[in-house]
């Protein structure tokens, strides 16, 4: 067997085999896309493929003969996307020639061939994934996150759904023998998903299959997994478009939708009143809007990039990757029960495992790949960039969208007067996402460190990651649309000075010549917006804040759910007797929203949000919640005293802001509608929604703020 390396490189090589219709959807754009990978070849014996692929690729190379691509020196791993009955005998000899390999799921199209292929593999040191791509799906990271705080108690059951609308299939597909048929097709994914979300081996199983279409295309499955757990999946290739599961526990149910992108659980009500009827179709017809926008819009689902993501990573770090070869061998197993089961008289069949050893053939595993792959908590592992003596200040800044979405934050940090005693903890989903920091990008600063969180769905709490990796005596967070002024650091160290735990920053717009950015600026941060008087506060904002690290010791991880926009950190570091500073010299320059469909939802969802966390954490009854409904349209009033004269004060009176006005309005209507529901029903998914809103925030301002906030 070959053995290749490519510690020479800075990127991994890889190889598509087979380039049909998943590849070019999903493969192509996904490895063109990650800075760690580079396409050097393709292969597909279809020439209507290889030449549709030439189209989309200009210059890469796509022959005929996937082993005259296994034979190129500058290859390190293949991609293999063709029909399940070639998987095994492709990846076995990709192996063979030292090739590390991702494989489409199913690993085969049967069990025998499957278990040839892991026996292949074991023992090689080569990474064997599989692409069971809906393990990191944000939906299930949220899922199991969800789980693991014991949102539902003891889960008892998974019900899931996942059909495909009726189409031609081509001839492969349409047979068992080639295609595998909907379960391994369809049902092979909430087979992964049912034993990875609920962490227990499936022990039997049963199925009924129909040919309605095409060869095995309907199939009714049961699973029967360790702890008294079961699962029900029905699956088509011709129903409705539908991909989601339902998990119940003894003290609630989990519903996640794939194409509606929501996630929903709704806690037990063992005896309902008249009154929680009544909060409950609040609820529903709250939720409605947003349900009908989910269905007219399309939902991004980057699982298959990040799976890949996490692949190129895997090899680079020379470490294991999950989902594997063996937990594909193991999906196969399950559904040869099923299948037996079809085929005989319906009945529970046991799961026949191999006696392999799943662990023999993975490469060394460390304790981050543990906490990104089996446990519900994410990484939490730093990794050293460039090192220098003990900082005075840490800077936490999260990373969504690689280094060039925090580029120009890390350029104003590096034009701090005290730059080389500032420590960057870089926080992003793992090394790879941030593979294009450019050469010198952390010059004239102290140190600098990447900070692998594992999958980033609430920038907030991701900041965490950063704060556990800390080593300076004061730590900031700030955000990656929120540009530090050169003095901002200084200010911060001097400030921390007094018996302060916290201590906030003076705002400015970054993007102030749009009526609806100075409206969003105000209305978040306007008892922090320029001009403003430095001294003690009993409020501070939540972004773009600083702390004493020891101020922050005592929480350890319960600061991840502290920190998020429904968090409770300030009330209780209040309560504690903590107390806060407001530095005016201490200058951040925001960039807000200026998109009017992006300000709507933003001051609706935080007026909601707000007013929820406020009746919450009052412990508030029913009657001082309807009051507060009722009062809602004067709230308008009384914050605009507030704001109007902070717009009519120097500087502001002679800049774009009065005219602001109107925009303010209805930013202030927006708000109180907001804070009604929030009274009413609650906070439904707002914290959710608003920390998705946080991720990227160029897409919410206009092409001429865009092109401003980029240089």
């Amino acid at each position: 067997m070959k053995s290749r390396s490519n510690l020479e490189r800075d990127t991994l090589h890889v190889g598509l085999i087979g380039v049909g219709r998943i590849t070019q959807l999903v493969h192509l754009a996904g490895l063109q896309a990650l800075p760690g990978a580079r396409l050097v070849g393709a292969a597909d014996p279809d020439a209507r493929a290889r030449d549709a692929l030439r189209s989309r690729a200009p210059g890469l190379p796509c022959v005929d003969d996937p082993l005259r691509l296994f034979e190129r020196d500058d290859l390190d791993a293949v991609v293999i996307a063709t029909p399940p009955h070639t998987h095994a005998d492709l990846a076995a000899e990709a192996l063979r020639s030292g090739l590390h390999v991702y494989v489409e799921k199913p690993l085969s199209h049967d069990l025998e061939s499957a278990r040839a292929l892991h026996d292949v593999w074991a023992g090689t040191g080569l990474v064997g994934a599989v692409g069971f791509n809906q393990r990191r799906s944000r939906l299930a990271a949220a899922t199991k996150q969800k789980l693991a705080e014991g949102a539902i108690g003891r889960p008892i059951a998974y019900r899931a759904a996942f059909c495909a609308a009726p189409r031609r299939l081509s001839d492969w597909k349409a047979a068992r023998g080639s295609g595998g048929g909907v379960l391994l097709d369809l049902a092979a994914h909430h087979v992964d998903l049912a034993g990875w979300l609920l962490d227990r081996p499936v022990e039997s199983a049963a199925c009924s299959l129909r040919s309605l279409r095409s060869e095995d295309d309907t199939a009714s499955l049961t699973l029967r997994l360790a702890g008294e757990v079961e699962a029900q999946i029905s699956c088509s290739l011709t129903g409705s478009e539908v991909d989601r599961f339902e998990i119940i526990g003894d003290d609630g149910i989990l519903t996640a939708d794939r194409y509606r992108g929501s996630l929903t659980v709704e806690p037990v009500t063992r005896r309902r009143s008249r009154g929680d009827r009544v909060v409950a179709a609040g609820r529903a017809l709250a939720a409605t809007p947003r349900q009908v926008l989910r269905t007219a819009l399309p939902v991004e689902d980057d699982s298959h990039r990040r799976t890949l993501a996490g692949f190129v990573d895997a090899v680079a770090a020379g470490r294991s990757f999950r989902p594997d070869l063996s937990d594909g061998v193991e999906n196969l197993e399950i559904l040869d029960a099923a299948e037996r089961s079809a085929r005989g008289d319906g009945g529970f069949q046991m799961v026949e495992r191999s006696n392999r050893d799943p662990d023999e053939a993975r490469a060394p595993a460390t304790a981050a790949d543990a906490l990104v792959d089996r446990d519900p908590e994410p990484r939490r592992a730093a990794v050293a960039v460039s090192g220098g003596a003990v900082p005075e200040l840490s800077v936490v800044l999260v990373a969504t969208e690689g280094f060039a979405g925090v580029a120009r934050v890390v350029r104003h940090l590096r034009e701090q007067t005290n730059a080389d005693g500032i420590e960057l903890l870089l926080v992003a989903e793992n090394r790879a996402a941030v593979a294009d920091v450019p050469a010198g990008a952390f010059d004239g600063l102290g140190s600098s460190r990447i900070v692998e969180a594992g999958p980033i769905d609430n920038v907030d709490r991701a900041a965490a990651y950063g704060i556990y990796a800390a080593s300076a005596p004061i730590v900031a967070i700030v955000e990656d649309h929120a540009y530090p002024a050169p003095g901002w650091a200084r200010a911060i160290v001097d400030a921390h000075r007094g018996p302060w735990a916290a201590v906030g920053s003076a705002m400015r717009n970054a993007n102030p010549r749009t009526s609806l950015s100075w409206t969003n600026l105000l209305l978040a941060y306007g008892a922090w917006t320029e001009p403003i008087a430095a001294g003690e506060t009993t409020q501070i904002a939540r972004h773009n804040v600083s702390f004493k690290r020891e101020a922050l010791s005592t929480y350890g991880t319960e600061l991840e759910s502290r920190l998020g926009r429904d968090g409770d950190l300030f009330d209780d570091l209040r309560a504690g007797g903590a107390r806060f500073f407001v530095a005016d010299d201490a200058v951040v320059e925001h960039a807000n929203p200026s998109r009017l469909r992006s300000t709507i939802r933003l001051r609706f969802e935080a007026g909601r949000l707000a007013a929820a966390r406020r009746a919450d954490s009052g412990a508030w009854s029913r009657l001082r919640r309807s009051i507060y409904t009722l009062a809602s349209p004067i709230f308008p009033l009384l914050r605009s005293r507030f704001l109007v004269g902070k717009i009519l004060s120097e500087p502001l009176r002679g800049t774009l802001v009065p005219r602001a006005l109107p925009a303010l309005a209805l930013g202030l209507t927006l708000d109180a509608m907001g804070q009604a529901l929030g009274f009413a029903v609650g906070p439904g998914r707002t914290a959710e929604n608003l920390a998705a809103f946080e991720v990227d925030r160029l897409r919410h301002v206009t092409s001429h703020d865009r092109q401003l906030l980029s240089t």
